[in-house]
């Protein structure tokens, strides 16, 4: 016979293997539909006669660090197209479209970073000076980018606790029991991957977790990020600080099978319990988080 913790155990094996199956489906998807997300495309062109372009379109970047806050600003503005130029004697072209595309790939992830789903940059040269066009495509509209603004505006008191743990905890355990994974989704069948889908559709898959939890620890100031594995389970997670050490936190995992039951292993995990224990140069605790 089998104790009570025995089967505890074993259901929560089941669980974990079931989601961890999808999300290898997840991996194809990731490849063909999400690729944009964590992999920037860009391309330099030198087509662009002199002639045809008498002066160069939008604001002047001098440095790479002035491209990269350009670049946020206007995804911040949900902009799909914009332009900036560079001086042919100050930084090289090249360097600028690598930093955006490091902002996107490597660096820490905020909210309005998760928003974007795709890139591409081109590259115009002149005598004189490199012009850059850059097209930016999103997981969400316009209206539905606000629709979430508002709704977390809404929430975000609510949830809001006494310490920066009890609001971490408290996020956590409205994710998990408010928001199912979409099998459809994973399985190709439908398209449910932005905190908006969590939000309003009650699915999405592993990217759409961690968005949502990250736009509420945005909201509240909290330091998060959103990180994802390209290995073969291209799953999304987010890392919290908390009392200057890092935690992994995964509401995917912790939803468990349809909202059942919160599986608490994967909130505020170290070393101990995860195996991302260093990932994008951000290092875990040593050992998970003990609720004070």
């Amino acid at each position: 016979m089998y104790n009570s913790h025995q089967i505890h155990a074993f259901i929560e094996r089941r669980v974990f293997m079931r989601k961890k199956l999808f999300i290898i489906f997840e991996c194809i998807l990731l490849n063909f539909l999400l690729y944009g997300c964590s992999n920037i495309q860009y391309s330099v062109l030198q087509i662009k006669e002199k002639e045809q372009i008498e002066q160069p379109t939008g604001p002047e970047v001098e440095s790479t660090g002035d491209a990269v806050k350009l670049f946020t600003s206007n995804i911040t503005d949900m902009n799909s197209s914009f332009d900036f130029y560079i001086q042919s004697d100050g930084i090289d072209a090249n360097e600028v479209t690598n930093a955006i595309s490091r902002k996107i790939n490597y660096s820490k992830k905020t909210y309005d970073l998760c928003n974007v789903k795709g890139c591409t940059m081109q590259t115009y040269r002149h005598d004189d000076y490199s012009e850059i066009t850059v097209n930016v495509r999103y997981y969400m509209s316009r209206e539905e980018y606000e629709y979430v603004n508002r709704r977390i505006n809404e929430l975000g008191p609510k949830l809001q606790g006494e310490s920066d743990y009890q609001t971490y905890k408290n996020v956590f355990e409205w994710i998990c029991t408010n928001v199912q994974y979409d099998y459809d989704t994973a399985a190709g069948d439908a398209e449910h991957f932005s905190a908006y889908d969590a939000l309003i559709n009650k699915k999405a898959v592993c990217y759409g977790y961690a968005a949502l939890f990250q736009k509420f620890c945005d909201y509240y100031g909290l330091e998060c990020m959103v990180l994802t594995s390209m290995d073969d389970t291209a799953h999304a997670w987010n890392v919290v600080k908390l009392n200057n050490q890092y935690y992994h936190v995964d509401t995917t995992f912790g939803a468990g099978n349809n909202n059942d039951e919160i599986l608490w292993q994967f909130f505020l995990c170290g070393q101990d319990r995860i195996r991302y224990g260093n990932a994008y140069g951000i290092t875990l605790a040593q050992t998970s988080y003990e609720e004070p």
